[in-house]
C-alpha cells in the first residue's frame, strides 16, 4: 500500500485546490488526486465515451499512489461512480439585482 508522508500531503494541499484520497481495502491500494482545472475539464469534456473520460480524468489528476488503481479493470470501474468528485467546486450564491 502506498503512504504518503503527511508532509507531502501538505505539499500538495498548498499547490492544488482540492486533494482526494483514494483507496481500495481488500487489495490494501491507495492513491491520492487532485481536482482538475478548468482548462482539463474543457478538454475532457470533448470525450463521448464516459470509461475513457474517467481514465483521462484519473490521470489527469494523478498525483501519486498504487498504479494498481489505474490499470485494474475491477478497481477502476469501482472508482467510476465516484469519479466525479474529482471536480471540486466552491459553492457561489448568484443574486439578481
Amino acid at each position: 500500500m502506498y503512504k504518503a508522508t503527511p508532509e507531502q500531503i501538505d505539499a500538495w494541499k498548498n499547490k492544488h485546490d482540492a486533494v482526494f484520497k483514494i483507496t481500495e481495502p481488500e487489495r490494501k491500494l491507495c492513491a491520492f488526486c487532485r481536482n482538475p482545472t478548468r482548462q482539463e475539464m474543457s478538454y475532457a469534456h470533448q470525450i463521448k465515451d464516459p470509461v475513457k473520460f474517467n481514465e483521462h480524468l484519473l490521470a489527469t489528476c494523478w498525483l501519486d499512489g498504487d498504479m494498481e488503481i489505474q490499470t485494474s479493470d475491477s478497481v477502476f470501474m469501482g472508482l467510476g461512480p465516484q469519479i466525479a468528485q474529482l471536480m471540486h467546486a466552491e459553492e457561489v450564491k448568484l443574486e439578481k439585482l
